[in-house]
């Protein structure tokens, strides 16, 4: 009994894996896409250069394979992967091309959906400068056109431009850039078009539309003015920090420059475009020591430098100024033991924990600086141990700390013989001062 039931179970599996396997192999494909633009009537018509998206909709078959043909001038021109999109450019103009998709199952039968493509002109824009003679020229770069005229800093300049030829019914329009209103292609006169341009940068946009509806729009940079000119009202100089620092900028003010102002002290650059004369206030945060420039084949060590760039169409134009020479000041600052309050009659010792700052002059950078201690009150207190140290007189007008009595050790024991609330102060100082 129980081999039978055994032996029924098998041929049961055998019965289901036979007839999922014929499945497989029997069921047709049915091939089918769509397009982005959408056709119309098993037809597409597109410009020259556009891309199209094909989208498959075939139904879906375990282990069929999938061949596309996208016809001539097409970019790629064929594919073998389902998608479930391709995108393909028509670079050449053609009356009608096919677009097939064909799907085959595993057993060998196939199925093939088809699209006819018309791929018509699309035009060029061709225009070109007739602007002749001493600062006017035409470049071209990253497939930009350049029309510029460096010739001229007050009023406004004709440009003239001669067009391409088109067929007829075909439809122009010149956007100039400037605000002012657009001319069409009723205003060319045999094929020529001129425009009155003030100073400045603008932008040109050229829009043909053929008659089959294929149209091109394109820009072109025109400036009319001169080089920059630039004067900078500013010095190198020995200051300690914090520091305010102002350039002033003068120019020929001529629209559509851009002026750069950096400071070699890794703050970020000012980039700004201006036709007015301008001042730039910076605040050094760090010492110029261990930084440095090179000015030709000399380095200028220990300093900063600021330099502004003015760039238009026409040139460029820079200045630096430096060498400016940023010092940091000193820190006064001590700890004491015992903690107050303490007893009459306990001494207590001072300790200096001040930092140098940094001097910077032409000879380098240093940490050097003089300290000194001094007790407010007059009476009541005695240095046991050290000394205070002194200014030596030389503050104020006469300042000068190189001339100070430092004491030979950072601690001075001081001990306080009359009970009260003493002040003890440290003065520490260096060529940015006290």
């Amino acid at each position: 009994m129980n081999n039978s039931r055994f032996f029924t179970s098998k041929i049961i599996l055998g019965l289901s894996l036979f007839f999922t396997s014929f499945a497989s192999f029997s069921q047709n494909p049915t091939a089918s896409f769509t397009t982005l633009p959408v056709a119309s009537g098993g037809t597409l018509t597109i410009c020259q250069g556009q891309q199209v998206t094909f989208i498959n909709n075939s139904s879906a078959l375990a282990g069929a394979t999938y061949n596309w043909s996208f016809g001539t001038g097409s970019n790629p021109n064929a594919a073998n992967t389902a998608g479930p999109t391709h995108a393909v450019v028509y670079n050449s103009i053609t009356a009608s091309t096919t677009v097939t998709l064909v799907v085959t199952n595993p057993g060998g039968a196939s199925s093939t959906a088809s699209l006819t493509i018309v791929v018509n002109q699309t035009p060029t824009s061709n225009i070109s400068m007739l602007n002749s003679g001493q600062g006017f020229t035409t470049t071209t770069s990253s497939g930009t056109t350049l029309f510029r005229n460096c010739n001229t800093s007050t009023g406004t300049t004709s440009f003239n431009f001669s067009i391409g030829s088109y067929a007829v019914g075909t439809t122009q329009t010149f956007n100039w850039g400037d605000g002012s209103p657009n001319n069409t292609q009723a205003d060319l006169v045999s094929n020529q078009i001129s425009h009155l341009y003030g100073l400045g940068l603008f932008t040109m946009t050229h829009t043909v539309v053929l008659p089959n509806g294929c149209q091109i729009v394109k820009q072109y940079t025109v400036f009319n003015g001169q080089a920059p000119v630039i004067t900078v009202s500013g010095s190198g100089l020995n200051t300690c920090l914090p520091f305010p620092y102002d350039l002033d900028i003068l120019s020929n003010n001529v629209p559509g420059t851009l002026y750069n102002v950096s400071f070699s002290d890794g703050s970020p650059a000012s980039v700004f475009t201006t036709v007015n004369d301008t001042t730039i206030s910076h605040v050094f945060n760090t010492s110029s020591c261990d930084s440095s420039y090179d000015v030709g084949p000399v380095t200028i060590n220990n300093a900063f430098q600021a330099t502004i760039v003015a760039q238009n169409a026409c040139g460029t134009t820079f200045v630096t100024v430096g060498p400016i020479t940023i010092s940091t000041g000193a820190d006064a600052q001590f700890t004491y033991s015992p903690p107050s309050p303490i007893c009459q009659g306990e001494p207590v010792t001072f300790t200096n924990q001040s930092t140098g700052g940094e001097n910077v002059d032409q000879d380098g950078c240093s940490n050097d600086y003089a300290y000194y201690w001094s007790v407010e009150e007059a009476a009541g207190w005695n240095v046991t141990d050290g000394n205070l140290g002194s200014d030596n007189g030389y503050v104020g007008a006469t300042y000068d700390y190189t001339l100070w009595d430092t004491p030979s050790s950072d601690s001075v024991e001081i001990t306080f013989d009359v009970p009260g609330t003493y002040h003890v102060w440290l003065y520490a100082a260096n060529a940015c001062g006290i």
